[in-house]
């Protein structure tokens, strides 16, 4: 994943939740147009990255990370495997900030900015994006994966890709709701990152509802940057979590997928800075943070 598109996304979206707070909460006449603006801004740099916006060399590999996946899943998924994944909301109707927020763009313009023509076709995209994850993950584990369904993870204040992608209640949701309509999964993955409370700070995946299950699925994650070392360690070995990609620093952003097996290498912090939380600044420091760290150019070859 591109570095230039991780704080950028990042960077808009806290604005969006900055502006959420601080104007639509209070009433403020500026606050929804803000809220929509940033949302838009931070989805629109999602897709440059999950769509190889650009062309040449430079471009990134954006299944690179569910290929990760695959090879942490290597041995552990049989052929035909039947997997879930949790993506960033896209479609209408699966506003980042709820149904009272509007939904991303569509073709023709529709859920989008007034009067911008030509924008894509969402539904295709999802599409898309499902057929190369499932590509990416077969190649990976070296068997044949089925991406039955890709579900948003809806809450108030859900931020897919950034620092919040909702609470474990959220995850239960998504989760219970695509799970009774497809109840022989093998595995659920995360490409979203872990739960979060909005308050603490803590991640909190143990609280999702399928763990309540006497053999729950497989479990795998891309956490990106936001993530506690000491929670990634514990529910790998309690076996809640298959593998892991993370990314150990911003100077280098190379993922890398983090099994039992190599739990060795896993970064003794995240690279995400002291005190951004779940609101950025604002917000409390999140567990397992590392001092601030300047990220690295984008790679140009």
């Amino acid at each position: 994943m591109s570095t230039v598109w991780i704080v950028l996304a990042v960077a808009f979206g806290v604005v969006a939740l900055v502006s959420y707070f601080a104007g639509v909460r209070k009433g403020a006449a500026w606050g929804q147009g803000a809220v929509v603006l940033f949302t838009i801004l931070a989805v629109a740099c999602v897709f440059a990255r999950t769509f190889k916006v650009g062309t040449g060399p430079g471009r990134v590999d954006v299944y690179k990370n569910a290929r990760l996946i695959g090879q942490g899943l290597k041995g552990q998924l049989k052929d035909g495997a039947r997997v879930v994944i949790l993506r960033q909301a896209m479609l209408p109707g699966e506003g980042m900030f709820g149904p009272g927020m509007p939904p991303p763009p569509t073709a023709g313009g529709a859920g989008g900015p007034p009067g911008v023509p030509g924008m894509p076709d969402m539904e295709k995209m999802v599409k898309d994006q499902e057929q190369g994850w499932q590509k990416a993950l077969s190649s990976g584990a070296g068997v044949s994966v089925i991406v039955v369904a890709s579900v948003p993870v809806a809450g108030e204040m859900a931020m897919p890709g950034g620092p919040f992608p909702g609470t474990a209640a959220d995850f239960s949701k998504a989760l219970e709701a695509v799970m009774e309509k497809n109840p022989n999964v093998d595995c659920w993955i995360s490409m979203i990152g872990l739960p979060r409370n909005m308050t603490s700070g803590e991640f909190e995946l143990d609280k999702v509802s399928i763990y309540q299950k006497e053999k729950p699925p497989l479990a795998a994650v891309d956490v990106n940057v936001y993530y506690d070392p000491a929670k990634i360690r514990q529910w790998i070995q309690e076996g809640k979590l298959a593998c892991a990609v993370v990314m150990p620093t911003l100077t280098k952003p190379e993922q890398k997928v983090i099994t039992k097996a190599n739990l060795n290498e896993l970064p003794e912090k995240s690279p995400m800075p002291e005190g951004m939380g779940p609101m950025g600044p604002m917000g409390p420091a999140a567990p397992g943070t590392a001092p601030a760290e300047a990220p690295a150019e984008a790679p140009t070859e």
